[in-house]
Order: C-alpha cells, then sequence, then structure tokens
C-alpha cells in the first residue's frame, strides 16, 4: 500500500526483493493449487477407469468351460474344411483312464451315445 514511499526507505532493496520473494511465492503457489485440482480429477479418473475395465473383464469373462471348448472345435472344424470333430479328454488315472467326449461337431447323437467313453489303454483305432 506504501509503495510509492518505498524510494525514501533506507530498506528500500529489501522491501523490493521481499515483494518479489512474495510474488514468486504466491505464483508457485497457484501452480501448486492448480496441479493438485488435476492429479485430483486424474485420480478421479483412473478410479472409473479401473471400475470400468473390471466391468468389463467380469462381463466377457462369463464362458465356461463347455462353451469355449465347444467354439474352439467349431472353429478348427470350420478352418481346416473337415465336417467332422470331436474332443476328448483324458478322465481317471492308470488302467481305469477314459478318454470321454467333452465336445464334437457333425456326430450323431447315438453315435456319441455309444462312443461317449473310450479306454485310455486300447490302442488308437478308427470307430465308425
Amino acid at each position: 500500500m506504501d509503495y510509492p514511499l518505498w524510494l525514501d526507505s533506507p530498506l528500500f532493496l529489501l522491501r523490493v526483493a521481499f515483494d518479489h520473494l512474495l510474488g514468486v511465492t504466491l505464483g508457485i503457489a497457484m501452480v501448486v493449487v492448480a496441479l493438485e485440482s488435476a492429479r485430483a480429477r486424474s485420480e478421479e479418473l483412473n478410479d472409473k477407469m479401473r471400475r470400468l475395465t473390471l466391468l468389463t473383464a467380469a462381463s466377457t469373462q462369463t464362458l465356461s468351460v463347455q462353451e469355449v471348448i465347444d467354439q474352439v472345435l467349431s472353429h478348427l472344424v470350420e478352418s481346416l474344411d473337415a465336417t467332422h470333430g470331436i474332443v476328448r479328454l483324458k478322465e481317471g488315472e492308470g488302467n481305469s483312464a477314459q478318454m470321454v467326449a467333452r465336445a464334437s461337431v457333425g456326430f450323431d447323437q447315438s453315435y456319441l451315445t455309444r462312443y461317449a467313453q473310450l479306454s485310455a489303454m486300447e490302442p488308437w483305432r478308427s470307430v465308425c
């Protein structure tokens, strides 16, 4: 407020230096306030994106193992220009191990019922 009287003061240079220091401090404080508000908005946006990602992941991972096997087999049979395909998984251990049909494309239900389980110990042969 007494800026015009500073020239007459013996502490003129000190007052000018202090004035400039105060101006720099206020400028830094304004930058900090702006950056802090941007950081807060960024954190809020990151939290919303994280929740959206979790929701998206949860909604896309609803396929069961059976659905995945069926889809993979269908794509494989189609890509090979084949008409039939079957996926068998080994169940059990040792002499009691069975190869169980889990997915199929192009086979009649009577065939699948008849050959649903095959012994894993027997040599592979064409079953028609």
